[in-house]
């Protein structure tokens, strides 16, 4: 959801496929367009794994079950994995920070459709509920890989 979100935000800002895709081109994005930089700002955070996103759930629970199926072994493979998660967290507040606090560079007058605001909405309010209500999506998931695994 994350994913969908932001790439569709960015395909939004997009125009033609030479466009320039800088970190340049997100400076005064949310100002610009309020409710595509929230948008944004939602997904990215939710990619960084912070709470109450959905990021955060998702590799909470990955690496809380990674670790319990063998800690001795998997540990430097959680600890690396963190390492990442924290490297990427700053590359995605760069662009929030571009976003909200940069100066714009350019003023672009695009037409946005009620469609692509209805699907981006849609999977950030994703972000926020599975976030905030994890449990129920995970019994979902490892019901359906127990009947995924009866099938085989």
């Amino acid at each position: 959801m994350a994913t969908i979100a932001s790439f569709g935000v960015v395909t939004l800002m997009g125009g033609s496929m030479n466009e320039d895709t800088s970190l340049d081109r997100f400076a005064g994005f949310g100002r610009r367009h309020p409710l595509l930089g929230l948008l944004l700002t939602i997904s990215l955070l939710s990619l960084a794994g912070i709470p109450p996103f959905a990021g955060f759930a998702g590799k909470f629970y990955l690496f809380k079950d990674v670790l319990q199926s063998n800690v001795q072994y998997n540990l430097p493979v959680v600890i690396f994995a963190l390492v990442n998660s924290l490297i990427a967290v700053y590359y995605y507040l760069r662009i929030i920070v571009a976003a909200y606090m940069e100066t714009e560079q350019r003023s672009d007058a695009s037409y946005v459709s009620i469609a692509s605001y209805i699907t981006i909405g849609a999977a950030a309010f994703a972000l926020i509920v599975i976030g905030i209500y994890p449990s129920a999506f995970i019994e979902a998931s490892r019901i359906a890989s127990t009947h995924s695994m009866l099938l085989k």
